[in-house]
């Protein structure tokens, strides 16, 4: 194993860093950001694109209060297609590292502010969320470092079609499924309710009234599923016997009606 000098390629994700008090005597003071749930988040192969989680350990000791040196090390993990990769950097540099008691790193000494990489092969038949749990302590240049690496891993994404349909449910309300063909950031949803009287959609929160549509700004996730439940009664008057509940459901200003199954319009009797 070879140590490499690296611009990353993963892909950032914008949340919350968690800090974590030292245990007394131990001297070190952690932290770690949080990674996308396995189940919404997926690779595309051959992007580049990868999820990353971030951890760093300050580490003190020498002098009558035991901080008279420091050093930062900082390591960083994911899962390609094929492997799951650790990245380590230390402000002193590193000799070793020691994963569940057993010594893996055969790249020679790792010097300060360059990041050593340490590559394992997936297993044969991993599939998305499975764990990865490992105690790793980052040694050389000053006392260890101890982190626990937890990650599940990130899937690759399957390429799906374009879906769109509704189902009556036993109580006389509606669930509407949608599936995109890729990733969209911001989507604007619209369902059109042409003479809907009442009108409640559940699923998501959210939902803007605008005339006779429900709107909402969202994300939508490539190859997910994404449901809703809608509940409707007619708006009767005396010009129409059998208003229409539903007529349409749009992505962007596209109509997905009919797309991959009829989906007529869905009308209601009038007393």
């Amino acid at each position: 194993m070879g140590i490499a000098v690296v611009v990353s390629c993963t892909k950032e994700v914008n949340s919350p860093e968690i800090d974590f008090i030292p245990e007394k005597g131990n001297m070190m003071l952690k932290s770690a950001s949080i990674i996308p749930d396995c189940g919404f988040v997926c690779i595309t192969p051959g992007s580049g694109v990868y999820f990353k989680r971030t951890e760093s350990n300050i580490v003190y000791w020498g002098g009558k209060s035991g901080t008279s040196n420091s050093k930062t090390v900082e390591i960083e993990y994911y899962n390609t297609e094929t492997e799951f990769i650790l990245k380590v950097k230390s402000s002193s540099g590193w000799s070793d590292l020691i994963v569940n008691g057993v010594s893996k790193w055969t790249g020679g000494l790792v010097t300060s502010n360059e990041w050593g990489i340490y590559e394992q092969p997936l297993p044969v038949g991993w599939k998305a969320c499975d764990p990865v749990n490992y105690e790793l302590k980052v040694t050389g240049n000053g006392p260890q470092a101890v982190f626990n690496v937890s990650y599940n891993l990130i899937g690759i994404c399957s390429h799906c079609k374009e879906q769109f349909s509704y189902e009556k449910n036993f109580d006389g309300s509606y669930t509407f499924s949608y599936t995109s063909p890729e990733d969209l950031a911001n989507a604007k949803v619209v369902f059109n309710f042409a003479q809907a009287g009442r009108i409640i959609v559940s699923g998501l929160l959210g939902w803007t009234g605008k005339g006779q549509t429900r709107q909402k700004i969202m994300n939508l996730v490539k190859c997910h599923t994404y449901e809703w439940i809608v509940g409707l009664t007619p708006k009767c008057s005396g010009h129409s016997g059998s208003p229409n509940l539903w007529t349409d459901f749009k992505v962007n200003n596209l109509s997905k009606k009919n797309i991959s199954e009829p989906t007529p319009n869905i009308t209601s009797d009038c007393p």
